[in-house]
Order: C-alpha cells, then structure tokens, then sequence
C-alpha cells in the first residue's frame, strides 16, 4: 500500500526590511471633482480595483467614493456626498465602506442625513439613504464603518447618543451598537451607560464563534476604554478594560482574529513609554485578547518604531499582522538630520514583534498619516494617506501600495524509493528553512534544516519513516 502524505505551506517570516511605498494615485486639495483628505480604509471589488471614501472635496465639497486600479491607471469617482439636503447622502468623516449581500456599497457617513446625526448609506450609482440616526436612542455620528454578518445583516457602532445620554455629564450619550438586517430595518442592539465602555470608532469584527467584537475609546472601569463582545442579538459583555498604565489607553482601532483564534488589536496612548513622551500620554501599545478577557501587552510603541496606532491590524498570509501608525519619528531622507513624524506601516508577529516597513514623510510624494490597510487579492497592501503626496503643491493625500516579498511555494514534490523531494521556490538569498512532518497535524517535528546560500529555490530530500502513514510536511521560515 502506498504511503500518503501531504504538503503544507505556513508560519513564513520573512525579513522584509525597510519597503518603499508606491504612489497610485495622488489627490489634490480643494479638488471639486475627485475630492481629498482619504480617511479610511480601501475596499476591493471582485475585478481587483479599489473603492474608497474621500472627506473633503468633490461636486459639493464634502466628500465623495472613489475607485481606483491597483496600477493607478484609472481613476473614477462613483458619488459626491451632499450635506446641504439632509435627507440625501451625508459629509463629514465617512468611513470606509463594505460590499453588503446584494453586492452593493454600504457605508456610514458620521455627520449629515435626514437630522445630521449621521447615516447609513447604500451606494448603487446614485447613493440611497438607507436610515438617518435621530441623535436620540438609536445614536448618532458614527465614525465606524459596518460589518457583513454571517447572516447577511449589518453591524455597527455610534460615538455617541443611546439611551443613557442623561447619564453624559456632556449631554451627548456614550454611543450605541446597532443591526440593520436585509431588508433594511433599524435595530439598537445596546447601549453604552459609561461604566461599560463609550464611543466606539474601530470596526466591529465577527469572530468565528458568530460573536461580535469592538473596542470602545472611553468608558469602563478607569474611563480609558474597554474591550467588548456582543451577540448578533444583543447580549452585550465587557472583556476588558484599560487602565491607562502600561496596557495602553484609548483604542481606536478594532481587532482583528488570528489564526490562535485570539483578537488582536492597538491603543493610541500610554504603554511603557509615557515617560518619554513630552506629553504624558504614551505611544499607544499592541495587545492580544481571548474570547473570555483574558489580555496580554505584546508591545509598546516608543516612537522610533511608530507611534499612535490608528487602525484595525489586518492579517496577512504570512500570520503575521500589519497596520499602521498615525505618527512615529524618523530621519527626512530628502533633507539629512531632519526629523519627520508622519507615520508608519508595521508588521508585527503573534508575539508582539514590530518590524517598520516604511515611515512616511510627507514631501517625498509618499504621503502622511496613513491610515488602516487593505491585503488585495495580489498579495499586496493597499492603503490612504490624508495628507502629502506632493513636495510644495495641494497635498491631499495618496493612495499606496507597499509590495510584499512573494509567498514562498512547494513545486515538484514526489515521494519515489523511501524519500520525500519537494522544491520551495520564491525564498530570500540567506533564509533558514527548517521541515516538519506530522502524523495528526497539530503535533511537528523537526526533520531537516537548510540554508538557501544563493538564488531563491531550494531542494529538499528527506527519507519518509515507512512505518508512518499519512505524513504531512510543511516548511518554515525562521
């Protein structure tokens, strides 16, 4: 009887270094066309362009959707926003948006509508309002983008309003989680009293257990945010929350699930650094969370490795995760022993690792003050700045591509006479590559380590224990 075995590809670390960021698309202030000032995240559609919000500009300058070819040779805008009717399409800072379960764009506008409380808008090719918030119970001026259930229903936070605005010393509310099913009906799934967390601005994130996930950037039991799941139902619990100490304060950002099933996610202030930073509030840290609240402090960021992380991590293929910094200081190539504090792209490993990818500068044509990041379908990442793009003219912001080094792929693999031989191509001149094999896949053991000297493609042969059946391999990069 044959041997069976199996080939598996995970857990690559590549070292990438510092990667320059390309410029796609630059946008221009004051632009009554295109509109400027990105502040969100980019979203794919299934030929492979991108689609994105701009907060500024456009036919009546407050905002507009955009997409855009991965290469920057086309460049359309879908829909300017407008404030000035109400009932129509909001401005302000809007988020950026989903494709719902009909395919079409759906988004929240933080200001505008019918009361200008905000909205939630679908875009068909003319943009529809689909519910204006009241700035009463249901909530109002959401900053966090929605969420596609599993069940084809819509989720989302508001900063503010809900029914314990009587609680708010400042009389606005604590904001709100709410649904807004298929067919298009408005649901406030709960409301934040303070003690359990308050205005929430990250992207709620479903977790594979069907659960909800969030951060809210005040609230809890110190007043520095919480960390929160709540069933699509509305059963709400506080995981977590910050103590402005060393865990951090202030998440901004949402989580995002690794492949341990953890959450992962950042703060904007505090950490271990605070008392370097001249203003007391810290640069912000990177945390894992369990599904029951039980949260470990990765890393804290001390400026020199970014500083203020302002964004949702994202996953790659890699395990590892990425994401962005809002500030970070780093040497102005163009103008030696000048300091820039633009912003950082990082990658980070499950262990709290931070490798800086690049540093933005502003002037150079790369941007400034990047925000959350997209992993497209051609293993890149995509991204906005708000600002920069230009060295002395309207600088509006950029749309970026940082190139990631290919994923390492098994080719020519067969088993002939006792011995596995299998070919990894794509590797970087230097890379350890260590060979595991296992019986049940969860359990590996070592078999065979090999340097790749020179070129990127190395050949391994390993002799196959006839006494195993269903043997699986996979190789690492250390």
């Amino acid at each position: 009887m044959p041997l069976l075995f199996g080939i598996m590809l995970s857990s690559f670390n590549v070292a990438y270094g510092s990667i320059t960021p390309v410029k796609i698309h630059g946008f221009v202030n004051y632009d009554t066309v295109n509109g400027y000032n990105s502040q969100s995240a980019l979203v794919q559609r299934e030929d492979g362009s991108l689609i994105g919000t701009t907060c500024s500009g456009g036919i009546n300058s407050v905002g507009t959707i955009f997409v855009a070819s991965t290469n920057g040779s086309q460049f359309e805008t879908l829909l300017s926003f407008d404030m000035s009717n109400g009932g129509y399409i909001g401005g302000g800072y809007i988020a950026g948006p989903i494709f719902g379960k009909d395919g079409n764009l759906y988004g929240t506008t933080r200001s505008g509508g019918a009361n200008l409380a905000g909205e939630v808008y679908q875009e068909t090719g003319s943009g529809v309002n689909v519910f204006s918030f009241t700035g009463g119970d249901d909530g109002q001026f959401p900053y966090a983008g929605l969420v596609l259930g599993v069940d084809g229903n819509l989720y989302g936070t508001t900063t503010s309003g809900g029914l314990f605005t009587f609680l708010d010393p400042n009389n606005v509310g604590y904001g709100t989680v709410f649904q807004i099913t298929a067919a298009g009906s408005f649901n406030t799934l709960h409301s934040f009293n303070g003690s359990d967390g308050s205005n929430s601005r990250g992207n709620l994130v479903q977790g594979k257990d069907g659960v909800l996930y969030g951060t809210t950037v005040g609230g809890g039991a110190s007043g520095w945010g919480t960390v929160f799941k709540i069933t699509t139902n509305g059963i709400f619990t506080t995981l977590y929350s910050f103590t402005g100490n060393g865990d951090g304060a202030r998440p901004v950002g949402g989580l995002v699930q690794g492949s341990d099933n953890n959450f992962y996610g950042t703060t904007y202030y505090r950490g271990a650094y605070t008392s370097s930073d001249s203003t007391g509030n810290g640069y912000g840290t990177a945390f894992k969370i369990t599904s029951t609240g039980i949260l470990t402090t990765l890393t804290s960021f001390n400026n020199t490795n970014g500083a203020n992380p302002n964004s949702t991590l994202v996953l790659g293929r890699d395990g590892n995760f990425y994401g962005t910094t809002q500030y970070g200081l780093t040497d102005y190539p163009p103008i030696p022993g000048i300091i820039a504090n633009f912003g950082t792209i990082i990658k980070m490993t499950p262990s709290g690792t931070i490798t800086t990818l690049t540093s933005f500068d502003y002037m150079s044509g790369y941007g400034a003050y990047p925000n959350g990041l997209m992993l497209a379908t051609d293993g890149n990442l995509y991204g906005t700045c708000q600002n920069g793009g230009n060295y002395f003219g309207a600088s509006g912001g950029i749309i970026f591509r940082l190139n990631l080094p290919p994923r390492p792929v098994f080719g020519g693999t067969s088993a002939t006479g006792g011995k596995l031989k299998t070919t990894l191509s794509g590797l970087s001149s230097g890379s350890t590559v260590v060979l595991q094999v296992s019986t049940d896949l969860k359990n590996w053991t070592p078999v065979k380590t090999n340097s790749v000297l020179t070129g990127s493609t190395l050949t391994f042969t390993n002799t196959i224990n006839p006494a195993l059946k269903g043997q699986y391999f996979r190789a690492m990069l250390q």
